[in-house]
Order: structure tokens, then C-alpha cells, then sequence
């Protein structure tokens, strides 16, 4: 069993540079699509995939909120699909802050919450998980 969140990032992430960004972070790369993958650390584990035309799938007030957050408009998104192993909401932490000091991001939990860089600082300090 696993629950997913999206990393959101104002910026066009291309295939070829998440592919660059997976490798960073010692994913192992699916062999038919490059820009998938997933990272495992212990027993930690998490999927990371481009989703395309993942916009379509929000109502536009949720659009907004992603753009206040922003202060854009939302381009990209990151699907981590976060296990729910041991040390897996804290992997996937570290997997966005890595993303988030090479794109502006934040994360959308599905759930209504956004977090910023700082609330995942603060998440990780106080060993909350994702």
C-alpha cells in the first residue's frame, strides 16, 4: 500500500532533466521510460514520475491555491508515490528538498495541504513524514 503526493514546480521540468535529477538521487530508472523511477533507502521507498496533463486534474480553486504558493502558474508535476515502509514519508522529504534547490517547488498532498521548502524543513526537523 502506498498514497501519492505531487511535487508542483512553476518551471518546465523536460524528461531528459528529471531523468538527470532521478540519477542525483541514485534512482534506479525504469528501462522503458527514463524519466520514471524510484529510490530506495532501507526499507524506504519511493516512485517518482512525470505526469503529464496532471492540470486537468484539478478544480480551478486548487489551481489557485498552487499558484499563491507558487507565485505562478503551475507547469510541472512530480508524482512521488510514497510506500508506506518504514522511513518512506522521510525519504520522500529528502527527495523534495533535493528537487526543490534545483526547482522552485512545493508539494501537494492531495489532501488540501501545500507545503513549502520551510514546512518540509520543519516536517523533517520534527520526524514528521509526508
Amino acid at each position: 500500500m502506498s498514497h501519492s503526493v505531487y511535487l508542483v514546480t512553476n518551471e518546465t521540468v523536460k524528461s531528459q532533466e528529471l531523468t538527470t535529477f532521478l540519477k542525483s538521487v541514485d534512482a534506479i530508472i525504469d528501462d522503458k521510460n527514463e524519466a520514471k523511477g524510484y529510490v530506495l533507502n532501507g526499507e524506504g521507498q519511493v516512485w517518482i514520475d512525470l505526469v503529464e496533463n496532471a492540470i486537468d486534474e484539478y478544480e480551478p480553486e486548487d489551481i489557485e491555491k498552487l499558484h499563491d504558493a507558487l507565485g505562478a502558474s503551475p507547469k510541472t508535476f512530480i508524482c512521488l508515490e510514497i510506500s508506506r515502509n518504514p522511513g518512506s514519508g522521510q525519504l520522500a522529504i529528502f527527495i523534495a528538498k533535493v528537487f526543490m534547490k534545483q526547482w522552485y517547488s512545493v508539494i501537494d498532498d492531495l489532501y488540501e495541504n501545500i507545503y513549502t521548502s520551510d514546512d518540509l524543513h520543519s516536517l523533517q526537523r520534527n520526524g514528521g513524514e509526508l
